[in-house]
């Protein structure tokens, strides 16, 4: 593999594996897009979670549609915080 003084591989160049080696840039929207994933993955779970409860122990399915949101919201928001601290949203 072909390296810059930098450290960075060259774009195009292939390694070891004979894959070719994406550019910085891409790697970086790349895992962008897939922390942004994984985190309304994960409020979409919480939710589901918070209604599946609020449906069993509420009278009243808009309570439960209530407390869905509320936790989508919550749960959404501290992944892109935990995210943010771990360095995978510029």
């Amino acid at each position: 593999m072909t390296v810059h003084i930098h450290g960075e591989p060259v774009s195009g160049a292939t390694g070891a594996t004979g894959h070719t080696a994406l550019a910085p840039q891409r790697q970086t929207y790349t895992v962008r897009v897939l922390a942004l994933l994984l985190a309304v993955m994960t409020g979409t779970a919480a939710a589901l979670a918070a209604f599946i409860v609020g449906d069993l122990v509420t009278n009243d399915l808009a309570e439960a549609i209530g407390w869905s949101a509320g936790t989508f919201v919550a749960a959404l928001g501290l992944m892109v915080i935990l995210e943010e601290k771990a360095g995978l949203f510029g």
